[in-house]
């Protein structure tokens, strides 16, 4: 296994790593230094992250005890893909997309079937509800919108695709506030 990394390429807008192109304002940064010098260092934090996810919840409008939360959303995937492949098992998903599914596919011993992209690179959706009418027993990661491509699929391909698994379905929309999309109704799915 190779370490993961980016190419920092120079570009005007930088879009790769959902960062915002522009410095926070000093008075937000000052704010936040002032609470963070009023917090005692001494103690451990919130273990669970409770007051975080409630936050979480109420802004997404989700149960507060259905949230996850982490050190960004590479760390979360690998949480959940160690949660849910089983040594040895399978793991549905589609090329191109996020390099990281295939280290952490790799760091927890499963077989990936990744399912090549459509002509127009688009993700191939249709290929994936057959694959997993085929095996339902895999589970199966979903990026959309897609990185590196920005392809999306629809929450009616999504549900789709879940009828037919009896898996979970890591479904990754790191890039969600770029897509017309919202899948959170199908979350109790």
């Amino acid at each position: 296994m190779t370490a993961y990394h980016l190419d920092l390429v120079p570009c005007r807008f930088k879009l790769d790593q959902n960062e915002v192109p522009w410095e926070l304002p000093l008075r937000l940064k000052k704010k936040v230094a002032r609470r963070l010098a009023h917090t005692r260092w001494a103690d451990y934090p919130d273990f669970h992250s409770d007051e975080l996810r409630q936050a979480v919840g109420r802004h997404q409008g989700w149960d507060w005890q259905g949230v996850l939360v982490g050190n960004g959303s590479s760390e979360l995937i690998g949480l959940v893909l160690e949660a849910t492949l089983p040594p040895g098992g399978g793991i549905l998903g589609h090329v191109p997309s996020f390099g990281l599914y295939g280290m952490l596919t790799v760091r927890c011993s499963a077989e990936p079937c990744w399912l090549g992209p459509s002509d127009d690179l688009s993700i191939p959706i249709d290929a994936m509800i057959a694959e997993a009418e085929r095996d339902p027993s895999r589970p199966t990661i979903l990026c959309t919108p897609n990185n590196p491509v920005g392809d999306v699929v629809t929450p009616a391909q999504v549900e789709s695709l879940l009828e037919r698994l009896e898996a979970p379905l890591l479904l990754d929309s790191a890039y969600g506030e770029f897509c017309e999309h919202d899948y959170r109704p199908l979350l109790s799915k």
